[in-house]
């Protein structure tokens, strides 16, 4: 929601097939994209909902 500044999303485990809803509020990183590996800080509120405060969108290149 551009006007808001409101985004929810599901975050998914490769490995295990876990997922969660994150809910996040704030600007949305440059290099967040749809499947792109993400690094999520925040609280998790249970019943399968994580309310982030920063999202981190890893680039491998950037950082190997």
């Amino acid at each position: 929601e551009p006007k808001t500044l409101k985004l929810s999303f599901k975050l998914a485990d490769k490995l295990t097939s876990a997922s969660l809803t994150v809910h996040y509020a704030g600007v949305v990183p440059d290099s967040f994209k749809p499947g792109g590996e993400l690094i999520v800080e925040g609280v998790y509120q249970g019943n399968g909902v994580f309310l982030a405060a920063t999202l981190m969108p890893k680039c491998a290149s950037k950082y190997e």
